[in-house]
């Protein structure tokens, strides 16, 4: 057998050191030489102290921009000082669809609504998603016409209560009067939510700002699918959520139920020598008698848009053929559909109801039923204000005529029937234009 193999044939590996005397697990220290080889800013033990503060410092920092952040979106207790909250189980504004919070807060708006405190009274009465809501604006003057329309109406009503504010003291004392008043109220306390907004003291006190704005506020915080809006000065009413159950068809295909409103000729008190007319028949008799009329501002009793004659003989919903931009009626109409009220103006209702018949809506006028209200003036501004207003909204009936032109055109819409509306506007603007000369006669 030769050296180095063994029996079988096979070689056999001689012992090498490394197999034989295999390296321990453990390693040396390392000397002071790589020691400092080490960075100079770890080696310091100040340094490092700096660093472990100057982190600290920084989540610090991170944590408290961050409340701040959450106090901007959801307001601290010292906000709630001056705005109280009455609560109720049934005050969620998760029931908001999100669809409908993006189209309201994303609507060229860009301010903080810290003003703003949503359901600041909250109803105690389960409301029925599918009925009908009234929506309505008011100053504290006009509480006790609240009260009165709740006790007419007794079902669900959303309303924005704007307050002007000349200190903090003051708002407090004046909200916790209205606070009291709404407790002790039944019909207030059962059936009524309450929006609050906090407006700036200005002079004259009825120059708050923003009804448009507080209009959408009631419509946007309603309960119901289906929202009247009136003004809160009314002081009768006939039954709307029956017309409601009727002529649903027509809301929710995204029409407009006109509601007629008549107002007591020269006097806001009732006079006529009886309770307010409770049927059709009773009220076309008192206005035949010259002591009521239908109400359509901008123009004179019984001859706006409404068209009193053709009211007195309707049986059913009949369109509104005579309109006009500056119509401004009281309306039933589907909370989520429809355009907001632009909130450019200071107070224009007819640009609620503009916007909504350019977007496709037809205006049904209820054959039955009605509304009494206070006589007012159409706007609460000055010459100067009133002047300003009317050329902007000028300039937005074209603005708003070239919108949704271009919206049904790119949309391929200007072939339906919905698009007739846009027509027909546009035409009335394009003639305006041309007397006014601002374009060319061939175009």
């Amino acid at each position: 057998m030769a050296l180095g193999h063994t029996t079988s044939g096979f070689h056999q590996r001689k012992p090498s050191l490394t197999s034989a005397c295999p390296p321990v697990s453990t390693v040396p220290p390392k000397d002071k030489k790589q020691l400092a080889k080490r960075p100079w800013h770890i080696r310091w033990p100040v340094l490092r102290l700096i660093a472990y503060c100057y982190v600290l410092f920084s989540v610090g920092v991170a944590t408290v921009h961050l409340f701040s952040l959450y106090q901007q979106i959801y307001p601290s207790s010292a906000a709630d000082a001056l705005f109280p909250l009455h609560s109720a189980a049934n005050a969620s504004l998760n029931d908001i669809p999100h669809s409908l919070w993006l189209s309201k807060i994303f609507n060229k708006a860009g301010p903080k609504f810290d003003h703003i405190r949503p359901y600041w009274f909250s109803c105690s009465e389960i409301t029925d998603a599918e009925t009908l809501s009234l929506a309505t604006v008011l100053t504290p003057e006009d509480w006790p016409h609240l009260a009165e329309l709740a006790s007419l109406w007794r079902g669900p009503i959303s309303a924005t209560l704007q307050i002007p504010s000349s200190s903090v003291n003051a708002t407090i004392e004046q909200l916790e009067r209205l606070r009291q008043a709404y407790d002790a109220d039944e019909y207030l306390s059962k059936y009524v939510d309450i929006h609050l907004v906090i407006r700036p003291h200005v002079t004259p006190a009825w120059s708050l700002g923003g009804r448009q704005e507080a209009r959408n506020l009631a419509r946007l915080f309603s309960r119901t699918e289906f929202v009247a809006h009136l003004p809160v000065k009314t002081r009768y009413l006939t039954d709307l959520s029956q017309a409601v159950q009727e002529y649903e068809s027509l809301l929710r295909n995204g029409d407009v139920l006109v509601v007629p409103s008549f107002v007591n000729r020269g006097n806001n008190n009732n006079n006529l020598g009886g309770p307010w007319p409770e049927d059709k028949i009773a009220l076309i008799s008192l206005v035949d008698q010259g002591k009521m009329g239908l109400q359509d501002y901008h123009w004179r009793l019984n001859e706006g848009p409404t068209s009193y004659m053709e009211w007195r003989m309707a049986t059913e919903p009949y369109l509104v053929t005579e309109y006009d931009y500056h119509y401004g009626p009281t309306y039933i109409a589907t909370r989520n559909r429809h355009p907001w009220c632009e909130e450019r103006f200071e107070d224009q209702l007819s640009a609620c109801v503009y916007s909504m018949f350019l977007a496709g809506a037809d205006l049904w006028v209820l054959p039955e039923d009605y509304i009494i209200r206070e006589i007012e003036p159409e706007y609460a501004l000055t010459s100067e204000e009133q002047a300003m207003q009317d050329r902007a909204y000028k300039n937005y009936r074209i603005e708003l005529c070239v919108f949704y032109a271009r919206q049904f055109n790119l949309d391929q819409l200007l072939d339906e029937d919905r698009a007739s509306h846009i027509k027909q506007e546009c035409a009335k603007v394009l003639g305006s234009l041309r007397k006014a000369k601002m374009i060319d006669e061939d175009k």
